[in-house]
């Protein structure tokens, strides 16, 4: 026997009849549709990454040089607090390109690019594009924790002769380079080229002595420059 469109069916629960109320037909193609979707979406988003997330056009919106980290390769604390500042990676047989690294941060001319070996070799650069360059990344990335001016916030003044983790210049680039996980400052080295660490390094140098107001109280020992 042919079965009836909406009828009302031989169920009966606590008093309820149920009542076979068929679905119309564009319903059914809608949801046969988002089926074949979601399939074409896993593969292409999440088999394949040809196609970029929600999540990662968010990240690259905020941060040019953006990348996503490999499924395979391991997430830590930072990366997950921090996911914007990310070290960039490349696919098999993909390089990036200079831009996609500073993510828009201009280098000096070639002939001044910086060379840093070790943290005990390098120098404050003191030139005029290479401290824009640092006041740039400084304003994009330390701001929030130092102040617009080096005052000091979250953390320590930058200004004065007083020194945490060190008063020499390799120290200042050391510390950016590794940073101090156990107070909330990533190691930078996972996310800047070594140029852009003695960049910024150079440029909050040069804030010393400039007394900003709203200073920080000193912190940790007194270094008395040379």
């Amino acid at each position: 026997m042919a079965k009836h469109k909406d009828e009302l069916l031989n169920h009966d629960y606590d008093g309820i009849q149920e009542f076979d109320n068929d679905l119309p037909g564009w319903w059914k193609g809608l949801f046969y549709i988002t089926i074949v979707f979601a399939f074409v979406y896993l593969t292409w988003w999440h088999v394949l990454g040809i196609g970029d997330t929600q999540e990662v056009k968010y990240e690259k919106s905020m941060n040019p040089a953006y990348v996503p980290l490999p499924e395979d390769q391991e997430q830590t604390l930072v990366d997950l607090v921090f996911p914007q500042f990310k070290a960039p990676y490349t696919k098999p047989g993909r390089e990036l390109s200079q831009a996609e690294i500073l993510g828009g941060v201009s280098l000096m001319p070639q002939e001044e690019v910086i060379e840093v070996e070790m943290d005990t070799d390098v120098e404050p650069v003191m030139v005029a594009a290479a401290l824009a360059d640092g006041k740039k990344i400084y304003d994009q990335y330390c701001f929030t924790c130092h102040g617009m001016a080096g005052e000091g916030g979250i953390g320590p003044n930058l200004t004065d002769d007083f020194w945490i983790h060190g008063g020499t210049f390799p120290d200042v680039v050391h510390t950016i380079r590794v940073g101090v996980p156990i107070k909330g400052m990533i190691a930078w080295e996972r996310s800047l080229p070594k140029e852009d660490i003695v960049k910024v390094a150079s440029y909050v140098w040069g804030m010393h002595g400039t007394s900003p107001p709203n200073a920080k109280a000193p912190q940790g020992e007194e270094f008395a420059r040379q």
